[in-house]
Parts: structure tokens; sequence; C-alpha cells
């Protein structure tokens, strides 16, 4: 397994990411995404203490955040937001540390675009194997 992670930057790349990585997963061909409002935003968002995943479509993903962050039940950078395709052994995980973590089988292309889009954009990204 394979882990690319970029931590401690500010809302405005966060942001930018998430729309870029929307445009990335539709340019591969998804349609529908996984959501998991976590840490913090689960506390809240869930009508129970049981955190249930969402599907719904890619092209919704942003206004979701969006809708959740307008509520006052958290913020991008602030809480996790978790992000699963299917098909796609990816997780992708927008922490609570104001960073992304990118979770994939080792040989991933999609973690090696990512990481090296942030190297290029001079993001502290750190690419890692780790245990599964």
């Amino acid at each position: 397994m394979r882990q690319v992670t970029v931590h401690d930057v500010d809302d405005q790349i966060l942001r930018s990411e998430l729309t870029h990585l929307i445009l990335y997963l539709q340019g591969l061909g998804h349609e529908q995404c996984e959501v998991l409002f976590g840490w913090h935003w689960g506390i809240d968002y869930y009508p129970t203490a049981r955190w249930v995943a969402e599907c719904f479509p890619l092209s919704e993903l942003e206004s979701r955040v969006h809708d959740v962050e307008t509520a006052g039940l958290g913020r991008l950078g602030g809480d996790d937001l978790i992000i699963k395709l299917l098909g796609l052994d990816c997780e992708f995980c927008f922490c609570h540390h104001s960073g992304i973590h990118l979770k994939c089988a080792a040989s991933d292309s999609v973690a090696t675009y990512f990481l090296e889009r942030w190297q290029a954009d001079g993001l502290p990204a750190i690419d890692t194997n780790i245990e599964q």
C-alpha cells in the first residue's frame, strides 16, 4: 500500500485540489463517489452516532461540502472528508490537519500523478509505503 500526503496547506489550495480531484476523476470516467464526513464533521453531521458513507454524483461533491460548511458543521481542512470511488483502489482524505492523504495500491498511477502534481506545485508531498 502506498500513501502520498501533503500537510499544512492553506484553505485555498485545499479547495483548488478538491476541484482538480473532481475534474481528474471525471476525466477517468468516474461519475459517482462515496463520501464520509469524518472527524469532526461526523459528530454533528450524522443524525446518530453511526457514521455512514453516502453515494452521490461526483459533480455534486463541491456543493455538498459547501452545504455542510454553510450549516456550520465543519470545514474543509479542519475536518476529515473521505472520498472513495467504485473501481478505483484509492482513498482520498482531505484531513483535519489542512492536508490531503491519498492511499492506493503501491503501483497505482493515480498516486504517482498526484505526487508529481504536488511536487511540481511546490507542496510538501511525502510518498511512503505503508503496511495494510
